[in-house]
């Protein structure tokens, strides 16, 4: 059975994912916003996902600091 593949990738325009403490959290925070808007993007992408592959540095803060 085929599967399909979704690419999502957090980074800034230098090249980071982290930001200058090297935390994430920015990117499932929902006070995040763009304009007017919150940005609920990862939040709805979030429940549509089954499998997701990060490395151990991402791992650890997205389970110890939610």
């Amino acid at each position: 059975m085929a599967r399909k593949v979704i690419l999502f990738i957090t980074q800034t325009l230098d090249g980071y994912i982290a930001n200058e403490k090297g935390k994430i959290d920015f990117s499932w925070n929902s006070k995040f916003s763009t304009g007017n808007a919150v940005d609920r993007e990862y939040e709805k992408l979030s429940r549509r996902v089954d499998t997701v592959v990060m490395g151990r540095h991402t791992y650890n803060q997205v389970v110890n600091d939610m």
